[in-house]
């Protein structure tokens, strides 16, 4: 999930007023959980589904940092933000929206004859994204479906997977039919209220995200890898990076 690149300078946001922020959502989150009797299962997917989306974005913030090249936003859940908090030069946001998470790269390049530290201090990355071989950029945006895919394998199996898979296939073709299908949404969350339901139901919410994020269509993490490798195959030249998401 790669982010619009920030390139304009963000003011520092207050810590207190932040703090406060994130608890008032927090607080609300919980208290809508309470009124409308969420219950426990669907809470603890919720966390899991967050902890991937995490582990996500962290995997291609470092995979990008080996390149040397630092984020300028990083973004848990997409819309509008509910807290922003400054760490170096990343600005870490909480958004309201639940659907996803991304990771933004400035594309300047470095200011020149500037040192790594002097770098970092001043906010700047010590590469540009765009300055980077069309092999890596798409390397970074994988990395993160890649990811998943591991922990799907590790926590259901490749026999596991394969089974998810034909469930969600068959599931899907049965609701264009309006017919019930093996694996209802209901069904899916309860397996969370039992330690190695939530070992399996994670496992399956990482199999979904790589699956989905690997495919080369517009707005996933696939879809921004392909146009990278499509144009340095065709152009035999990188091409500037337009803030795709996924």
């Amino acid at each position: 999930m790669i982010g619009k690149p920030s390139v304009r300078p963000r003011e520092q946001p207050s810590l207190y007023v932040e703090l406060l922020k994130l608890s008032a959502f927090v607080g609300a989150v919980a208290a809508a959980a309470v009124y409308f009797e969420v219950g426990k299962a669907p809470v603890i997917a919720f966390l899991m589904f967050t902890l991937l989306l995490l582990a996500y974005n962290v995997v291609q913030f470092l995979v990008a940092l080996v390149f040397g090249v630092r984020a300028t936003e990083f973004g848990l859940y997409v819309g509008f933000p509910v807290a922003r908090f400054q760490v170096g030069p990343t600005t870490v946001r909480l958004n309201w929206i639940p659907l996803g998470s991304y990771v933004g790269f400035n594309p300047a390049p470095p200011l020149p004859g500037a040192s790594s530290d002097q770098l970092y201090r001043a906010g700047r990355p010590t590469t540009g994204f765009t300055q980077l071989h069309p092999a890596r950029r798409a390397l970074i945006a994988v990395s993160g479906p890649v990811l998943m895919a591991v922990v799907a394998l590790v926590l259901l199996s490749p026999d596991g997977i394969a089974g998810f898979v034909r469930d969600v296939v068959a599931e899907i073709a049965a609701r264009a039919k309006s017919q019930p299908g093996p694996m209802p949404f209901r069904s899916f969350l309860s397996q969370f209220a039992h330690p190695l339901g939530i070992a399996r139901g994670t496992g399956q919410v990482a199999a979904l995200l790589a699956m989905v994020n690997l495919l080369p269509v517009p707005a996933t993490s696939g879809g921004f890898a392909a146009g990278e490798l499509l144009s340095w195959v065709r152009r035999g030249r990188s091409v500037p990076v337009t803030g795709d998401r996924a």
